[in-house]
C-alpha cells in the first residue's frame, strides 16, 4: 500500500516540475536569480575585512601611532673640544653627556655606543663601557669652518633597520665650548706664557761638544738644538730638538718618544713648532689635547768672555813625560794625558775618568767650563800645551796653547807627581766618550 502512495506521489512530482519548465519560463528564471542573490549575499559574508583593511575605509579604526623615533640628543650632548695633539692621528672629540655628566674622547667616525635608563628626571645617557655594541651610537665627523662639530645619530630598529627620522635628531651640530677654559698644570705648575721659566726650560743652542766629540752615536743630536730642563726632584737634563719633535712628561722628565714608557695620549705634550736664530716656538698640550699653550724659549748668547777668564785659570807649569803635561788649574795641580776632560765644577777642576763621571757630563747633569788636552809640542817658544776650552754651555769653543811657564824646567817637573792619578781601566778615547 506504501509502496504504490510513494510511486503516485512521485510521480505527480514530476509532472508538476515538467509543467513549470514547460508552461511558466519565468518561474524558473526567478528561481535562479533567487539563487544568485543568495550565492553573492554568502560571497559577502565570507569576505569580511581582514585586519589589514580596517585602517581605511568605513571599518577604519584609530590605532595609536607605533614609528619608532630617534631620541633628542640636542640638549644631550654637549661638544668640549677637538684633540689636535699630533699624537691623536686624524683628530678627537671630547664629548659629554649631559644627563650623567659622563665624558669620552671619540675618534673620527668611531661608533661611541650609548645606554639609556629611566628616572625621575627622564631618561638618563651614559657611555656603553668598553664600547659595548647597543642599538644607539653616535659618530662624530668633521669641524665646520665654525669650529662646530657634526654629529650623526643611530639607532637600529626591532627590524634591524636603520631609523632615521625625524631628521632634525639625526644630524646635529654642537656648537664648540666657550674660549674661557679651566686653568691646567703639568707637574703642579700652572700652564701660561710664564711656564718656560717656572720650570727652568732654556734654549742652549746647537752643542759644539757633541759635534766635536760626540762621534757616530751622538751625530743625531749634534744636528739639533739643545734645550736644558730641570726635573721635578731639581736634576739638570738636556734634550735635543729639532721642527716636529715631541717630548712627553712623565711626571718628572720631559722624555723621548723613544724613551717613554707608557701610553703618550694620557700624558702632557710638548711639540716644537719652529726654531730660528733668536726663538723657539714649542705648544704645551694638556691630556685631553682641548687646551694648548704656546711658549717661547729665547736663544741665550754666550759670552767669549767667559771662556776667556776660564783658559787664566790655567798655568802649563812642568812635564811628567814628553806626553804628560803638569797643570795648576784653580790651585790645583794637575797631571795630564792626552784626550783628558778636565771640568770646572763649583768645587773646583775635576779629571772626568770614571764612565758615570762622563754620563753625567754628556747628559748635562753637571756642567762647567771643560778643558779637552790633545798633545805637548815644542815651537819657538819652547814646550807647549795645546787643546781647546768649551765654554759650560758648549755652545762656544775656544782653542788654547799655552807655553811652559818660565822658571820649570822639564826635568825638574818630571819629577811631580799629582794627587789626582788617573784610573787606567776607564781611560777611554774621546770617540768613546759619552752617554744619553
Amino acid at each position: 500500500m506504501y509502496q504504490l502512495l510513494s510511486i503516485g506521489y512521485s510521480f505527480v512530482s514530476f509532472i508538476a516540475l515538467l509543467w513549470m519548465l514547460c508552461y511558466s519560463p519565468n518561474y524558473a528564471t526567478d528561481l535562479y536569480n533567487i539563487s544568485l542573490v543568495a550565492e553573492e549575499n554568502f560571497g559577502e559574508i565570507k569576505a569580511f575585512p581582514q585586519a589589514e583593511n580596517l585602517l581605511e575605509g568605513a571599518w577604519a579604526l584609530d590605532f595609536p601611532d607605533l614609528e619608532e623615533r630617534l631620541p633628542d640628543l640636542r640638549k644631550e650632548l654637549m661638544f668640549l673640544g677637538s684633540n689636535d695633539r699630533p699624537d691623536a692621528f686624524g683628530g678627537k672629540f671630547a664629548l659629554q653627556l649631559g644627563s650623567s655628566q659622563e665624558r669620552y674622547i671619540a675618534a673620527l667616525k668611531e661608533r661611541v655606543y650609548l645606554n639609556v635608563s629611566a628616572s625621575s628626571r627622564g631618561p638618563v645617557y651614559s657611555f656603553s663601557p668598553k664600547g659595548v655594541p647597543t642599538p644607539l651610537w653616535i659618530e662624530c665627523f668633521s669641524v665646520d669652518m665654525n669650529g662646530r662639530l657634526e654629529v650623526r645619530v643611530r639607532l637600529q630598529g626591532l627590524n634591524q633597520h636603520l631609523i632615521s627620522k625625524p631628521r632634525d635628531y639625526e644630524i646635529l651640530f654642537l656648537n664648540p665650548p666657550a674660549t674661557k677654559l679651566d686653568c691646567w698644570e703639568i707637574g703642579g705648575i700652572r700652564v701660561d706664557a710664564s711656564f718656560p721659566v717656572k720650570q727652568k726650560i732654556r734654549r742652549i743652542g746647537a752643542d759644539k761638544f757633541l759635534f766635536m766629540h760626540g762621534g757616530s752615536e751622538y751625530a743625531d743630536k749634534a744636528t739639533k738644538e739643545r734645550v736644558d730642563f730641570v726635573s721635578a726632584e731639581e736634576e739638570n737634563y738636556s734634550r735635543y730638538l729639532a721642527v716636529g719633535d715631541i717630548l712627553l712628561w712623565d711626571g718628572n722628565f720631559w722624555q723621548t718618544c723613544g724613551e717613554f714608557q707608557g701610553v703618550s695620549a694620557e700624558v702632557p705634550l710638548f711639540e716644537v713648532k719652529r726654531i730660528d736664530d733668536k726663538v723657539m716656538i714649542a705648544d704645551l698640550w694638556n691630556v685631553g689635547g682641548t687646551q694648548r699653550q704656546t711658549i717661547s724659549l729665547v736663544k741665550g748668547l754666550p759670552s767669549p768672555i767667559e771662556v776667556s777668564e776660564v783658559i787664566r785659570e790655567v798655568e802649563f807649569i812642568g812635564m811628567r813625560s814628553w806626553s804628560k803635561p803638569i797643570i795648576i788649574a784653580g790651585g790645583q795641580r794637575l797631571i795630564l794625558s792626552p784626550d783628558d776632560w778636565i771640568l770646572r765644577t763649583a768645587t773646583g777642576w775635576e779629571k772626568l775618568a770614571r764612565s758615570d763621571q762622563i754620563e753625567n757630563y754628556v747628559s748635562g747633569k753637571v756642567s762647567g767650563p771643560l778643558l779637552v788636552f790633545e798633545k805637548l809640542e815644542k815651537d819657538f817658544r819652547g814646550f807647549v800645551l795645546r787643546g781647546h776650552m768649551f765654554n759650560a754651555q758648549r755652545t762656544l769653543v775656544e782653542t788654547i796653547s799655552l807655553p811652559l811657564k818660565q822658571g820649570f824646567e822639564p826635568s825638574v817637573a818630571s819629577q811631580e807627581v799629582s794627587p789626582n792619578t788617573r784610573l787606567g781601566t776607564t781611560n777611554q778615547s774621546a770617540a768613546n766618550r759619552g752617554g744619553s
